[in-house]
């Protein structure tokens, strides 16, 4: 919940900490056991807010986050399966964020793939007119 509070609301001094933070908590992870269900909860919404592509290329490092974050979470299913069911049931239930972290694209394609649509949209138009006009 610290960490969690520390992130949301955290002073802007407080970001140099968040690697480290993030790094304690993935050394500790294969120690923890029954995570209560809020702990899961905000976990799982600190992947998320680290997971958007917009913060993750707001900066260099941040990639790194979501590394020690993932890192925690396969540590805690490896070695504390049996005691972290509501982990478990919250990384099933945010599924879709995993996928779309799979899935997102590096901002360079998104600008190549707007530009492809409205070539493809200029290219409709002119067809439209042609097909008007005859």
């Amino acid at each position: 919940l610290v960490f969690y509070k520390l992130f949301v609301d955290g002073h802007p001094a407080v970001e140099v900490l968040f690697e480290c933070l993030l790094t304690i908590l993935a050394n500790v992870s294969p120690y923890l056991k029954n995570l209560c269900r809020i702990t899961c909860m905000k976990l799982m919404n600190l992947f998320k807010l680290l997971a958007q592509p917009n913060f993750l290329f707001r900066a260099v490092r941040n990639y790194r986050y979501v590394f020690f974050l993932l890192d925690s979470f396969n540590n805690l299913i490896q070695y504390q399966y049996e005691g972290n069911y509501g982990l478990i049931y919250s990384l099933i239930r945010n599924q879709a964020n995993f996928s779309a972290l799979a899935n997102i694209q590096l901002p360079e394609e998104k600008e190549e793939e707007e530009e492809t649509k409205d070539d493809e949209d200029t290219t409709a138009k002119t067809e439209d007119k042609g097909d008007d006009e005859e």
